[in-house]
Protein backbone atom coordinates (compact mmCIF):
# COMPACT_ATOMS: atom_id res chain seq x y z
CA UNK A 1 0.00 0.00 0.00
CA UNK A 2 1.03 3.21 -0.51
CA UNK A 3 1.82 5.99 2.07
CA UNK A 4 -1.42 7.67 3.01
CA UNK A 5 0.44 11.17 3.76
CA UNK A 6 2.26 11.45 0.20
CA UNK A 7 -0.63 12.60 -1.98
CA UNK A 8 0.17 14.15 -5.31
CA UNK A 9 -1.22 17.61 -5.98
CA UNK A 10 -4.66 16.24 -7.70
CA UNK A 11 -4.98 14.72 -4.89
CA UNK A 12 -4.16 17.08 -2.25
CA UNK A 13 -6.63 19.62 -4.09
CA UNK A 14 -9.04 16.79 -3.52
CA UNK A 15 -8.59 16.41 0.22
CA UNK A 16 -8.28 19.86 0.84
CA UNK A 17 -12.17 20.28 0.65
CA UNK A 18 -12.66 17.01 2.54
CA UNK A 19 -10.70 19.29 5.47
CA UNK A 20 -12.39 22.47 4.95
CA UNK A 21 -15.97 20.76 4.78
CA UNK A 22 -15.51 19.10 7.92
CA UNK A 23 -18.21 16.41 6.90
CA UNK A 24 -18.37 13.56 4.55
CA UNK A 25 -19.23 14.42 1.08
CA UNK A 26 -19.96 12.33 -2.00
CA UNK A 27 -18.21 12.73 -5.19
CA UNK A 28 -20.79 14.95 -6.55
CA UNK A 29 -20.03 17.41 -3.32
CA UNK A 30 -16.42 17.64 -3.91
CA UNK A 31 -16.84 17.95 -7.94
CA UNK A 32 -18.90 21.15 -7.35
CA UNK A 33 -16.07 22.75 -4.70
CA UNK A 34 -13.56 21.88 -7.02
CA UNK A 35 -14.98 23.48 -9.97
CA UNK A 36 -15.29 26.44 -8.66
CA UNK A 37 -11.65 27.04 -8.83
CA UNK A 38 -11.47 25.09 -12.27
CA UNK A 39 -13.00 23.05 -14.77
CA UNK A 40 -13.10 19.41 -13.80
CA UNK A 41 -14.77 16.44 -15.19
CA UNK A 42 -16.94 13.72 -12.43
CA UNK A 43 -14.81 11.09 -13.28
CA UNK A 44 -11.97 12.41 -12.58
CA UNK A 45 -12.60 13.54 -8.76
CA UNK A 46 -13.95 10.08 -8.42
CA UNK A 47 -11.02 8.77 -9.67
CA UNK A 48 -8.72 10.71 -7.00
CA UNK A 49 -11.47 9.96 -4.44
CA UNK A 50 -11.25 5.91 -5.59
CA UNK A 51 -7.17 6.25 -5.56
CA UNK A 52 -7.24 8.30 -1.74
CA UNK A 53 -9.18 5.56 -0.13
CA UNK A 54 -7.48 2.78 -1.27
CA UNK A 55 -3.90 4.48 -0.36
CA UNK A 56 -6.00 5.07 3.38
CA UNK A 57 -5.92 8.67 3.23
CA UNK A 58 -9.35 8.81 2.95
CA UNK A 59 -12.56 6.74 4.40
CA UNK A 60 -15.50 5.70 2.77
CA UNK A 61 -19.45 4.46 3.46
CA UNK A 62 -21.94 3.73 0.95
CA UNK A 63 -25.24 5.93 1.28
CA UNK A 64 -27.98 4.76 -1.38
CA UNK A 65 -26.27 4.64 -4.66
CA UNK A 66 -23.18 6.99 -3.59
CA UNK A 67 -19.88 6.72 -1.55
CA UNK A 68 -19.56 9.73 1.36
CA UNK A 69 -16.05 10.11 1.41
CA UNK A 70 -14.57 11.44 4.92
CA UNK A 71 -10.46 12.05 5.59
CA UNK A 72 -8.89 9.96 7.72
CA UNK A 73 -5.47 11.87 7.97
CA UNK A 74 -4.74 15.49 9.49
CA UNK A 75 -3.79 17.85 6.72
CA UNK A 76 -0.76 18.78 9.30
CA UNK A 77 0.41 14.57 9.03
CA UNK A 78 0.01 15.18 5.25
CA UNK A 79 2.29 18.93 5.29
CA UNK A 80 4.78 16.86 7.83
CA UNK A 81 5.06 14.41 5.36
CA UNK A 82 5.18 16.53 2.04
CA UNK A 83 8.49 18.43 3.92
CA UNK A 84 9.94 15.74 4.96
CA UNK A 85 9.89 14.09 1.42
CA UNK A 86 10.81 17.25 0.08
CA UNK A 87 13.72 17.85 2.31
CA UNK A 88 14.62 14.21 1.10
CA UNK A 89 14.75 14.99 -2.33
CA UNK A 90 16.61 18.14 -2.43
CA UNK A 91 18.14 18.86 0.88
CA UNK A 92 19.54 15.30 1.67
CA UNK A 93 16.87 15.05 4.27
CA UNK A 94 17.84 18.31 6.23
CA UNK A 95 15.07 20.27 7.40
CA UNK A 96 17.67 22.74 8.69
CA UNK A 97 19.03 22.98 5.06
CA UNK A 98 15.62 23.35 3.90
CA UNK A 99 14.87 26.43 6.30
CA UNK A 100 18.15 28.03 5.97
CA UNK A 101 17.12 28.09 2.12
CA UNK A 102 13.73 29.47 2.11
CA UNK A 103 14.75 32.19 5.54
CA UNK A 104 16.29 34.67 3.00
CA UNK A 105 13.55 34.57 0.73
CA UNK A 106 10.28 34.51 2.86
CA UNK A 107 11.76 37.05 4.95
CA UNK A 108 12.12 39.52 1.83
CA UNK A 109 8.11 38.92 1.00
CA UNK A 110 5.61 41.00 2.84
CA UNK A 111 3.25 38.98 5.05
CA UNK A 112 0.21 38.35 2.74
CA UNK A 113 -2.99 40.08 3.85
CA UNK A 114 -5.19 37.20 5.17
CA UNK A 115 -9.44 37.76 5.99
CA UNK A 116 -10.39 37.78 9.73
CA UNK A 117 -12.60 34.41 8.56
CA UNK A 118 -9.10 32.92 7.86
CA UNK A 119 -7.58 30.27 10.37
CA UNK A 120 -3.69 31.22 11.17
CA UNK A 121 -1.78 28.85 9.46
CA UNK A 122 -0.17 25.68 10.58
CA UNK A 123 3.11 26.11 11.02
CA UNK A 124 4.46 24.41 8.29
CA UNK A 125 2.23 26.32 5.98
CA UNK A 126 4.02 29.12 7.78
CA UNK A 127 7.09 27.09 5.89
CA UNK A 128 5.45 26.32 2.89
CA UNK A 129 4.17 29.69 1.89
Amino acid sequence: MKDPLLLTPAEFEVIEVLWSEKRPLSVGEVLRVVRKSRPVAYTTVMTVLDKLARKGSLSRTKRGKAYLYTARVQRSEVLNSLVRDFAHQYFGGSRRRLRSFLGPASAARPPKARPASQPEPDAMDVVLL
